[in-house]
């Protein structure tokens, strides 16, 4: 869980810094798997800490909660 919460912290800081973060591109400055970028991202949107707006090629994140 500790793990999980440090890298919500790291993803939530990479969207504020560019909310056009490709999971490809968090998946490398994290040193996990693009799996594991994803999981994570599942999980956040599920409890609407993030959302994708657009699509998938040129959509961007978004932070829900403030």
């Amino acid at each position: 869980m500790i793990l999980w919460i440090i890298g919500e912290k790291i993803i939530l800081q990479m969207i504020k810094n560019n909310k056009y973060v490709s999971q490809e591109d968090m998946s490398e400055k994290c040193n996990v798997s693009i799996e594991t970028i994803k999981r994570d991202i599942k999980k956040m949107q599920e409890n609407k800490i993030v959302r994708c707006i657009g699509s998938k090629k040129t959509g961007y994140w978004e932070k829900v909660n403030s």
